[in-house]
């Protein structure tokens, strides 16, 4: 098909979208004519088009779903192998990393632990974003059991009428497709469509952009980083080094609580008034409080422990 003969958006795809035409198909059906011992080029115009789109509503797909099927199948390859090299590399880095670069360039072990600790943050916010995406394309599942359905209904006609063995009419001559052969041939394709749609409202509905919440996902990363990059130093740490890192710590998560409790408290002060409003009629509204006060104790409380862990470690 030349480009003059295309829509624009068929142009904007490239060649791969007509991977289903007819002119893809003939081949195929000119292979399956002869698995089925009839001369494809002797059939009539009618019979000819019935092979051409049985090749193109299930052949081709068959060979579609195969390929997207190893491509998924590298992409986890990667993903694993990547994982892999995370679980075996980060503690490796955490561990030799502080002494080994403080001993050529003469820096403080301590300040090296946290450019480590760095490193091994975005390694894991990496990975988790990785991770999320995946979720999103796992639908390897959905094309295994449609190509295997695909290949059911190949397989099947051809043990039935495989080198022109005919059911019903042994005299059928091998210019024409006998009318068991030609009833299983249509009925093949009504179902191969009804897999694809299947499989299609399948792929659209697990299909979604990847659910990633940058803050919480970089400030959990950091907090994993630190966790195991501190367990990897501590034994080069004095005690003193590690509580100004605890206190440092503590004294953000403070900061970043009381602005937090703030605006918890300014949320809840509004919808409790407007639940007041309402006469406490509203479910939706009264959900809603119930978890803004919720939220609000849990955040007081933590609050409460970190202001008197800091005071236990200035004293």
């Amino acid at each position: 098909m030349t480009a003059e003969n295309e829509f624009l958006f068929e142009q904007n795809e490239g060649p791969d979208h007509d991977r289903r035409s007819n002119d893809n198909a003939e081949p195929e059906a000119k292979f399956l004519a002869t698995r089925l011992g009839v001369q494809y080029d002797a059939l009539s115009e009618s019979h000819r088009k019935l092979l051409v789109d049985y090749a193109r509503e299930v052949l081709l797909p068959i060979d579609w779903y195969v390929n997207q099927i190893k491509l998924e199948e590298q992409k986890q390859r990667i993903f694993k192998n990547l994982t892999l090299a995370s679980l075996i590399g980060i503690p490796l880095v955490a561990f030799f990393g502080p002494p080994v670069v403080a001993q050529f360039t003469g820096f403080d072990p301590t300040l090296v632990g946290a450019q480590i600790s760095a490193i091994v943050a975005s390694v894991v916010a990496g990975h988790r974003g990785a991770t999320a995406w995946m979720r999103t394309r796992n639908n390897i599942g959905g094309f295994w059991q449609a190509a295997a359905e695909l290949k059911s209904s190949i397989y099947s006609i051809i043990d039935t009428h495989e080198a022109g063995i005919i059911r019903e009419t042994v005299n059928t001559p091998a210019t024409l497709l006998s009318p068991d052969l030609t009833q299983d041939l249509k009925s093949g394709i009504v179902n191969a469509q009804a897999t694809i749609k299947t499989e299609t409202q399948s792929f659209f509905d697990n299909f979604k952009a990847p659910d990633i919440k940058l803050g919480a996902t970089l400030r959990d990363s950091i907090a994993a980083g630190s966790k195991v990059s501190g367990d990897m130093l501590d034994p080069r740490f004095t005690s003193e080094t590690k509580d100004l890192h605890r206190q440092n710590t503590l004294e953000r998560n403070i900061k970043a609580a009381e602005i937090r409790l703030k605006a918890l408290r300014k949320n809840f002060d509004r919808w409790r008034e407007e639940l007041q409003n309402s006469g406490s009629k509203d479910a939706a509204l009264k959900t809603i409080v119930t978890k803004a006060a919720s939220e609000l104790s849990r955040v007081e409380s933590q609050l409460e422990k970190d202001r008197a862990e800091l005071a236990a470690i200035v004293q």
